[in-house]
């Protein structure tokens, strides 16, 4: 009997089965471990409470910019060269700024002739040759003053804005007066002769499998809750808003990466997820995510390797905590990988199934270390920002929030024979740093 609408009642309970047999387990066994995202997230200390429903975080811009040549330099092969700027690249070379050039040589700024596209005029510091061409990548890397000479021309360093928004997730079980009362061979909990116990705890589980879910899977909405004319709105016409999961934030800011021949990654491919980290400067650990289908190609790869850089089945440790994940790691290029399967990216209704997304077919990879800020704190790569849920009568520990309503609530509020649990929570993803965040394509 699947997943449906509706509270328990004793017709449905009695249509279940098994629970009419005499000789049975005691026990329900959950085979979909729905939430271990979200479990990890918890158990490693990732979640930050916030008081707003809209967060921001800022990331410095690079503080070099690379020239790029437009059209053909004049002088090249002398000591003096004019080259003409692409105008993606203009605007960062000043006057006495170095210059180093393909072939090696240095020059210097002598004079800018034009801006927007930026014309230059560079001299060969050591009087050689300077020689560059259409499309060549010109690196500005220092720069160099004369004696008694006044300051050069101030540079403005940018910023960029990075926000996600805060989701609420809402879910109930309802239980009637007479499957309250009426004990049964019992699945349930702690060994209760009640389903009361089971039905609360299956609706929790899919509560929190819904935001794990979310976590990966959601979209950043058009709507915000502060929208004067929203373009989403309940019942009610509430603005709702959605949070932006794991695979938005990584193929709209990250890096997207595929195989060289998807569904055989060969040892060409991780120097190039090296290479293209490294040209971000990126971590130098990372966890591989990935549902078991992509894990099995790189086990395959690894495992014919016999590298002693490969270890298997290894602990982790974050945050001064050893978590026993049974994790693969191995080293590649200055940077350690450690591979785990995530029984979400299986789930065979929302990601794993015919014809569905490519978040199946793929392992993202995170940094696992911190990221310092301009203050010189660190912070976590990846979190979940929680709203405070919940009032009075709630049970809940803040984050989740539970609240029991209905005739057979321990503080009855209305005449209606049920117990009703309501389940309540507001979270939203947040990734820090994650120009350095990848997803690989691994399979076709």
């Amino acid at each position: 009997m699947a997943a449906s609408t509706g509270q328990s009642t004793k017709r449905y309970v009695s249509a279940i089965n098994l629970l009419d047999k005499r000789e049975i387990a005691k026990g329900v066994f959950d085979i979909w471990n729905e939430s271990d995202f979200l479990d990890v997230m918890e158990q490693l200390g990732q979640t930050v409470p916030t008081i707003v429903p809209e967060y921001n975080l800022y990331t410095k811009d690079p503080l070099f910019v690379l020239g790029v040549i437009d059209g053909a330099p004049t002088g090249s092969a002398s000591a003096t060269i004019t080259v003409t700027l692409s105008s993606g690249t203009s605007g960062f070379a000043t006057i006495n700024t170095l210059v180093k050039f393909p072939n090696g040589k240095v020059g210097r700024v002598d004079s800018i002739t034009s801006t927007a596209p930026d014309v230059l005029v560079i001299k060969a510091i050591d009087g050689g040759v300077l020689t560059a061409a259409d499309t060549n990548k010109l690196a500005f890397f220092s720069n160099a003053q004369g004696e008694a000479s006044s300051s050069p021309t101030a540079r403005r360093f940018s910023q960029t804005q990075y926000s996600n928004l805060i989701q609420i997730f809402k879910d109930q079980a309802i239980i009637t007066d007479v499957q309250w009362a009426s004990q049964i061979e019992t699945v349930g909990s702690d060994g209760k002769p009640y389903w009361t116990s089971q039905a609360i705890a299956d609706s929790y589980l899919s509560f929190r499998s819904q935001i794990a879910l979310a976590m990966i899977m959601g979209r950043k909405g058009v709507t915000k809750f502060s929208d004067a004319s929203p373009s989403i709105v309940d019942a009610a016409s509430s603005p709702i808003q959605t949070t932006m999961g794991l695979d938005e934030y990584t193929t709209t800011y990250g890096i997207s990466d595929t195989l060289t021949t998807p569904g055989t990654p060969i040892l060409a491919d991780i120097e190039s997820l090296v290479s293209q980290i490294k040209a971000v400067r990126g971590a130098t650990n990372y966890w591989g995510w990935s549902g078991s289908a992509p894990k099995m190609k790189y086990d395959i790869l690894m495992k014919n390797l016999g590298s002693s850089n490969v270890q298997w089945s290894m602990r982790y440790n974050s945050n001064g905590k050893d978590m026993d994940f049974t994790v693969d790691s191995f080293n590649f290029g200055g940077i350690k990988f450690n591979l785990k399967v995530l029984d979400i990216f299986d789930h065979p209704q929302t990601v794993n199934y015919t014809g569905g997304t490519d978040i199946m077919k793929s392992m993202y990879f995170v940094p696992a270390d911190k990221i310092m800020t301009m203050a010189g704190n660190k912070v976590d790569r990846l979190r979940i920002r929680t709203m405070k849920s919940g009032g009075l009568n709630d049970k809940g520990n803040g984050i989740y929030s539970e609240v029991h309503t209905g005739k057979l609530a321990e503080n009855p509020t209305d005449d209606a024979s049920v117990l009703k649990v309501h389940f309540e929570s507001k979270q939203g993803l947040e990734a820090c740093g994650v120009q350095h965040f990848v997803k690989q394509v691994v399979l076709a």
